[in-house]
């Protein structure tokens, strides 16, 4: 027996499928390794591996289950979120998927954290500020500086 081959129940040598490096059998999902061109995955040679998995030596490897898709196994490798295992919807914020976003940052409808305008410490989309930073007034989504003369207010939400 050759590589690419496989013995059968009767002692003969038959083919593995194309995509098989060597395998148990003639069907694509009874691979035990690949040709340098595919990943293992689960029996199977593949092209690319499957959404929420990630390559690595050859094969694919499940993502971190709060990473939709991953670019590696840990919980800072995820490059798209959506919902975890738990049913928590995730958002993307510098690589993990949080259940929120911090502060001065929303979640898009692509489930990314998107940064607030300007000065805004709250906001719900890209130009809709609900709080600004202090020494800053919301005006039309956005916050504008405020310029209180000597003893006026320095903050109209004091």
């Amino acid at each position: 027996m050759s590589i690419g081959e496989y013995i059968d129940d009767f002692g003969k040598c038959h083919l593995c499928a194309a995509t098989c490096y060597k395998c148990t059998g003639p069907d694509a999902n009874q691979c035990l390794s690949c040709t340098p061109t595919r990943y293992f995955d689960d029996g199977h040679c593949i092209i690319v591996c499957s959404k929420g998995k990630f390559q690595l030596n050859g094969q694919c490897h499940l993502c971190h289950h709060t990473c939709k898709q991953c670019s590696g196994g840990e919980p800072y490798n995820c490059t798209a979120c959506d919902k975890d295992k738990f049913v928590n919807n995730r958002y993307l914020f510098q690589g993990e998927c949080k259940e929120a976003c911090p502060q001065s940052y929303y979640p898009s409808a692509e489930k990314i954290c998107q940064q607030c305008p300007d000065n805004c410490e709250v906001c719900e989309r890209a130009n809709e500020c609900l709080k600004c930073s202090s020494g800053y007034y919301p005006s039309d989504g956005k916050c504008i500086k405020l310029n209180c003369k000597e003893g006026g207010l320095s903050d109209m939400f004091l």
